[in-house]
């Protein structure tokens, strides 16, 4: 539609409208999410520092969500002197030392976060009762217990936390609700996390109509 029109058309009929902008799914993952891609996703860049930054951190993403790296992005400036390219090829070998997870075959400790959605619509659609859910929330906790191949190793399921809605269209976005959990590296131990004991993890009080469910 012509957009000149389009505002003549607004101001004979009298109404406001608010124009929204066409975002990507994935924006709605998260406010930093949609930081990123209202503000810099698609944008052009030049300079040295940003693209040094970028650079460093499409090389962290591999294998990981660009969630995860956006969570972890302020600790990368504050390891990185805010990714000045100078100070960094500067770096002794002391102060590269700092900057090391461990080698790429030899990482201490990894610990992934994963969402996942259970649609009440759907479900009826296909006849999913709650002791299908049930069900799944027992795979959920076992997924790793019986296979144990190499690509696996000791990995396990730590923590299941569900949010359960009393409206089949949901109380609150998902996404608000994934921002309830936080996860710190507290201080009790030194250097590279090695267990799962060495992060903290709180959870935020929910909106009303949602109930938390802590698994394990």
């Amino acid at each position: 539609m012509d957009s000149l029109l389009f505002e003549e058309d607004i101001k004979v009929s009298g109404y406001t409208i608010q124009f929204m902008p066409v975002r990507c799914e994935w924006a709605y993952f998260s406010d930093l999410a949609l930081k990123y891609h209202d503000e810099e996703w698609g944008v052009p860049i030049h300079d040295d520092r940003s693209l040094f930054e970028f650079l460093v951190l499409e090389g962290a993403q591999a294998g990981l969500s660009w969630e995860t790296i956006l969570r972890k992005r302020d600790n990368y400036r504050k390891a990185f002197d805010n990714f000045d390219h100078e100070k960094v090829a500067a770096y002794d070998d002391a102060k590269v030392k700092e900057t090391e997870m461990g080698r790429k075959n030899t990482v201490p400790y990894g610990l992934y976060v994963t969402h996942g959605f259970v649609s009440a619509h759907l479900a009826n659609q296909t006849v999913f009762s709650e002791e299908d859910l049930t069900l799944f929330w027992d795979s959920l906790e076992q997924m790793f217990e019986h296979d144990r191949s190499a690509a696996r190793g000791l990995m396990s399921t730590q923590k299941l936390v569900i949010f359960k809605h009393e409206s089949p269209l949901g109380n609150a976005p998902a996404h608000k609700l994934f921002d309830l959990i936080d996860i710190k590296r507290n201080d009790r131990t030194e250097g590279p996390a090695r267990s799962f004991k060495d992060y903290d993890i709180t959870i935020g009080n929910p909106p009303a109509g949602v109930e938390i469910i802590e698994k394990l």
